[in-house]
């Protein structure tokens, strides 16, 4: 199994602001109730479902993958955000590629590849934050 990409990202929600009227930088609090479903996706093999590709990805990498990141959920995030600037914020999720391969042990003891059994678009962190800040009327786009 090898992971092919670096992180992707998709929205849950829409972009919330807040404004840092002190004097100093301030952690200001933006909750948001998420207003998308996401779910992890499989393409490949038609015998294999979703639930046994994320069960194979969390047995033998690091990640820890999910189905699902259902709708109508309230998260919260904390920012710092500089004097008299305006913090903006969206709700995202992480997403992962993984290939699944199939392998054997031979004779000789060496695992050799069998074939491949197809690739899964994993969610890797169900709530995951894009923000910037800025002083200008026009507000910024948020970057994760």
């Amino acid at each position: 199994m090898t992971r092919l990409t670096g992180a992707s990202y998709k929205s849950r929600g829409p972009v919330r602001s807040k404004y840092n009227s002190s004097s100093h930088a301030a952690t200001l609090s933006i909750a948001e109730t998420t207003s998308t479903t996401r779910a992890s996706a499989w393409s490949g093999e038609a015998s294999v479902s979703v639930g046994w590709a994320i069960a194979t990805v969390n047995a033998k990498t690091s990640y820890s993958v999910t189905k699902t990141a259902a709708k109508g959920v309230t998260v919260t995030d904390t920012m710092v955000v500089d004097s008299h600037k305006r913090g903006y914020a969206e709700p995202m999720v992480e997403y992962h590629n993984f290939d699944i391969e199939k392998w054997r042990e031979g004779g000789d003891c060496k695992q050799y590849p069998v074939k491949d059994m197809g690739i899964l678009k994993g969610i890797t962190s169900s709530e995951h934050w894009a923000e910037c800040q800025t002083k200008s009327s026009d507000g910024c786009t948020p970057k994760p």
